[in-house]
């Protein structure tokens, strides 16, 4: 569960000037983006496939998953996703799934 780290990285208006901004919301856009504009949770899959933890291919809609319920919490909120959310997010709906398609696929590791 190591590779999760990477998704808690969030942008702010203050750090990316060109992102839309609202005074009560501090992560104003999806994707949660990581170094050179790649979105987060795509850096921590490829991390994971790295070290062995993720082997099989996972389809473009599991990996726009976090980004778009994360995306879906703050407009219905109108807060700053706080990390019991992603937590939610990762180890209750994205793990599993990754499961899911490791199994499928017949490569069962643990992640």
């Amino acid at each position: 569960m190591a590779w999760i780290s990477a998704i808690t990285t969030r942008n702010t208006t203050a750090s990316n000037p060109k992102m839309p901004r609202h005074p009560d919301i501090a992560v104003t856009a999806p994707p949660v983006m990581g170094l050179n504009g790649t979105p987060s949770i795509a850096v921590a899959v490829d991390n994971a496939r790295a070290r062995g933890e993720i082997t099989c291919e996972l389809p473009e809609s599991l990996m726009r998953m976090p980004g778009d319920l994360g995306w879906a919490a703050i407009v219905r909120d109108m807060r700053p996703l706080a990390e019991e959310d992603i937590v939610a997010v990762v180890d209750e709906l994205l793990l599993p799934l990754v499961h899911y398609y490791e199994e499928r696929r017949g490569t069962k590791r643990n992640v």
